[in-house]
C-alpha cells in the first residue's frame, strides 16, 4: 500500500465540490499540525488546454474553501506539462514538500507520459510516502491506476492504486458502445469504480475509502453486488 491516496469524479474545482476539497484540507492538516497546509495543483492532464489556466482555478478553489473551513494554507501551482517541466527544480521541491498534491482533469492519456519515471513523479512518491494525499480528478483519478483507460485503448497507469479501473463522470456514463472496454476490464479482473461528478473517495486503510462530495460512487466488484456510497459513507474498496 502506498500513502493516502483520493480518487474524484470530476467537475473538480466547481461549486458544489466543497465537501471534496475540504476533506482533503483536513487531511493535510492533519500531516501539517501546526503548520499551513501545503497543498500542490499538478494540471499535467491539461497540458494541452491551457494549463495555467487549470491551476489558477484550483489555487482559488483551495483558498476559498480553506477560509471558510478556518484552515490555514499555501496554494502553489506545479505547471509540470512536459518533460522539461517535470525536472524543474523549484516545482520538484513544492512537490516533495506537500501535504496534498491535486492532478485535475483534462486527459488520460498524457499524465502517465508526461510524469512516469520523472523527478516530479518520483517527489510526489516520496511525498506520498511521507504521509501527502495525493489526488486525481477525471483523468488525474485514472492516471493513479496501474490501468488507465484512454480514447484509443488501455495504457499503464502510475499504480497508486492496483486492480480498479476508475470511472469519472458516472452518472453521465452510457455503457452503449463500449462492449469491447467492457469485456477487457472482465478479462483483466479489473473492478470498476464509478465516481459521479463533485464526488470522491479517500482511503483510510488498504480496504476502506471514505466517500466526499455531492454525488454517489459506485463500486462494482465482478460477480458481487454493486456497493453504492454517499457522503460520509466507507466504501470496502480493495486498491
Amino acid at each position: 500500500m502506498t500513502g493516502p491516496v483520493a480518487l474524484h469524479g470530476g467537475a473538480e474545482f466547481m461549486p458544489g465540490d466543497e465537501p471534496f476539497l475540504r476533506a482533503l484540507l483536513e487531511a493535510g492538516q492533519r500531516l501539517a499540525g501546526d503548520e499551513p497546509v501545503r497543498v500542490v495543483v499538478v494540471p499535467t492532464a491539461s497540458a494541452q488546454y491551457e494549463p495555467a489556466a487549470k491551476g489558477r482555478h484550483g489555487v482559488d478553489a483551495f483558498m476559498r474553501v480553506a477560509s471558510d473551513a478556518g484552515i490555514e494554507a499555501t496554494v502553489r501551482v506545479a505547471l509540470v506539462v512536459d518533460q522539461p517541466s517535470a525536472i524543474d527544480p523549484p516545482s520538484v521541491a513544492s512537490l516533495r514538500a506537500a501535504h496534498v498534491i491535486h492532478l485535475p482533469g483534462g486527459d488520460p492519456a498524457i499524465v502517465p507520459l508526461i510524469l512516469r519515471a520523472t523527478p516530479a513523479w518520483h517527489a510526489i512518491v516520496d511525498a506520498n510516502a511521507a504521509g501527502a494525499i495525493v489526488a486525481g480528478a477525471s483523468a488525474g483519478a485514472m492516471a493513479l491506476s496501474n490501468v488507465t483507460w484512454t480514447p484509443d485503448g488501455f495504457i499503464e497507469g502510475l499504480g497508486l492504486v492496483h486492480g480498479i479501473i476508475v470511472v469519472p463522470h458516472f452518472e453521465l456514463f452510457d455503457p452503449r458502445g463500449r462492449e469491447d472496454d467492457i469485456d477487457r476490464v472482465a478479462r483483466d479482473a479489473l473492478t470498476p469504480l464509478g465516481l459521479d461528478e463533485r464526488t470522491g473517495v479517500i482511503r483510510e486503510t488498504p480496504d476502506s475509502w471514505r466517500v466526499a462530495g455531492a454525488g454517489r460512487a459506485h463500486w462494482l466488484p465482478l460477480g458481487g453486488e454493486p456497493v453504492v456510497g454517499r457522503h460520509g459513507d466507507v466504501l470496502p474498496i480493495a486498491a
